[in-house]
């Protein structure tokens, strides 16, 4: 994305869409090997996607009715305290 962006001067909307084209038929190819293999677990998989489905519903339709500012501060904000947790995260087993 920040490729596409930055350096190829691609709108945001358009990098977006070729990053979706590009994950949904790896996800699916993924998935097909994963169930071949036998690496699948239902009881697992089927709470997740289904709480994950209502979450991007309920996430969805608030960010709809939020202001813009708002929302690229927050986003701004949880990058930052990502990256600070990156940077001073240790293992536990680490000498």
């Amino acid at each position: 994305m920040v490729w596409l962006t930055a350096v190829a001067q691609i709108s945001q909307d358009e990098a977006q869409g070729i990053n979706l084209l590009y994950f949904l038929p790896t996800a699916i190819v993924s998935l097909y090997f994963h169930w071949k293999n036998k690496l699948l677990k239902l009881k697992v998989i089927l709470p997740a996607a289904l709480s994950g489905v209502v979450t991007a519903g309920l996430v969805s339709w608030l960010a709809g009715n939020l202001d813009m500012t708002l929302l690229r501060k927050a986003f701004g904000g949880f990058l930052i305290f990502a990256g600070v947790k990156e940077l001073c995260y240790r293992e536990r087993n680490a000498k």
